[in-house]
């Protein structure tokens, strides 16, 4: 099992430190390539339904990250046999 332990990249390692570093770079130089798309004025048709998506990008952690919602998809996923849900509460055979 040390064998596997070694193949094993870990965050602290150099290689992912440098590749994290280099990321944040990149990642600001996409971020403001995608601003210098957006239209600087009103634009008929987009700039309105443009407003009126961002409720669903801005609320859906509501949604995803809700005790409840997750409650009902391992009952949901349970009852159906898919999923984590199903493995976890049926014990395997043959151990």
């Amino acid at each position: 099992s040390e064998g596997g332990l070694k193949a094993r990249v870990y965050c602290r390692a150099p290689p992912a430190l440098l590749g994290q570093i280099a990321a944040y770079p990149i990642c600001t130089l996409m971020t403001l390539g995608f601003l210098s798309l957006l239209p600087r004025r009103q634009v008929a048709g987009l700039s309105l339904a443009g407003r009126l998506s961002m409720y669903a990008y801005l609320l859906h952690p509501l949604v995803i990250f809700n005790p409840v919602v997750w409650l009902g998809q391992a009952c949901l996923l349970r009852h159906i046999g898919c999923g984590a849900a199903s493995t976890a509460a049926k014990p395997r055979e043959g151990r």
